[in-house]
């Protein structure tokens, strides 16, 4: 691991509290941890932790301590800003969770301002869009007729509104964008994903009915033990999709962090394993043990080091969904983003060769089932 990675995961592990010190640093170096932060979109999260730090820099002359003000200065504004986003999502979440019971469907608020009341201060999340899962009250559809339920109240909003097998994308509410899903996340493996939505179906009650209070209302997200499997399904999917950066994790650290004595004693491997999650998971715990500094009774398997730098090293050099991975670029076309993904599967085979083997043939599945609606 380079010089710089290092002292960014001590950053992080001082940002996340475990570990007491900020590490010191010359202007060049923080100069450097910033565009990484940005890079991993948590600028905002480790901002809120410098308030702590005291005598991080190691250059004593006063054109260096100046440059630091300045920077210091950047990173705080980046901060405020992140609290004001923050509160405009916040209301248009209650906004858009109101819109879609009155017009006679479930809600739940998906990742984002869920995640964010997970974190010690929650302004400090940088957020997204809004991915609400939603279903009809209308009694007797199969989850085919749902969907075009679904599809159909969108697209009388937008008539050429995009969709996959798991979210069309809505209007944007208030400027923010607004992806509306009836299925949370999926795999590529049929054999998985048929076992990942059965388990999302068998649990939606509980999602819809789980509430949270926020600043001008209240929201319904995802329980803490649904998120386990969730949120992970939704790491491991952009791993092979699109990347993943440290936003995605620090999410998860957190969300293991709410788990009650409880529920970590769930047998997680016997949950996680058939639905092709299990290797996924100990990458995480690898991570989160071995660079943030978790404690090891926070496991919920046993950490898996192989796996767990194959993941580290896509997520630093991807950065927040691999936007700044420079690898192997084919261009922006049809044909370049193609040859992206299969470039990307025959990368991971030998650590998940299950969802390697089948996103080609998923790809050309997911063509034709978009055809059909």
């Amino acid at each position: 691991m380079s010089e710089s990675n290092q002292l960014f995961f001590q950053l992080l592990r001082f940002a996340l509290g475990t570990e007491p010190d900020c590490p010191k640093m010359t202007i060049s170096e923080w100069k450097v941890m910033f565009k990484i932060c940005q890079e991993q979109c948590i600028v905002a999260f480790v901002g809120d932790a410098l308030d702590r730090a005291k005598d991080v820099l190691v250059e004593p002359t006063p054109e260096a301590r100046t440059e630091f003000s300045h920077l210091i200065l950047k990173w705080m504004g980046s901060g405020l800003r992140c609290k004001q986003i923050n509160s405009k999502i916040n209301r248009d979440c209650i906004g858009v969770s109101r819109a879609f019971q009155k017009a006679g469907f479930d809600s739940c608020i998906l990742k984002g301002q869920g995640n964010a009341m997970l974190y010690p201060h929650p302004f400090s999340r940088t957020p997204g869009d809004i991915d609400i899962w939603v279903r009809p009250r209308m009694k007797g559809l199969d989850m085919d007729g749902m969907v075009r339920e679904i599809i159909a109240f969108v697209r009388k909003m937008d008539q050429k509104a995009e969709i996959s097998y798991h979210h069309v994308e809505c209007p944007p509410y208030q400027g923010t964008p607004v992806e509306v899903h009836y299925r949370p996340q999926f795999l590529f493996s049929f054999l998985h994903n048929r076992r990942l939505q059965r388990f999302f179906a068998c649990h939606a009650d509980e999602q819809f009915d789980h509430c949270i209070a926020l600043e001008e209302g209240e929201i319904h997200v995802p329980t803490t033990v649904f998120n386990v499997v969730f949120q992970l399904s939704h790491i491991f999917n952009h791993l092979f999709h699109e990347g993943i950066g440290m936003r995605q994790l620090i999410d998860y650290y957190y969300v293991l962090q709410h788990l009650t004595d409880e529920e970590r004693q769930h047998d997680w491997g016997k949950i996680l394993k058939p639905l092709g999650l299990h290797g996924m998971l100990g990458a995480v715990m690898w991570i989160f043990t071995e660079e943030l500094g978790m404690e090891p009774r926070f496991c919920l398997v046993d950490p898996d080091e192989r796996r767990g730098r194959l993941v580290l090293n896509e997520i630093m050099l991807g950065g927040n969904f691999g936007k700044f991975d420079c690898r192997n670029r084919f261009g922006h076309g049809a044909l370049g983003r193609n040859l992206q993904r299969l470039w990307r599967d025959a990368r991971l085979l030998r650590y998940f060769p299950s969802e390697a083997i089948a996103e080609p043939f998923f790809r050309i599945w997911h063509f034709f089932w978009r055809c059909r609606h």
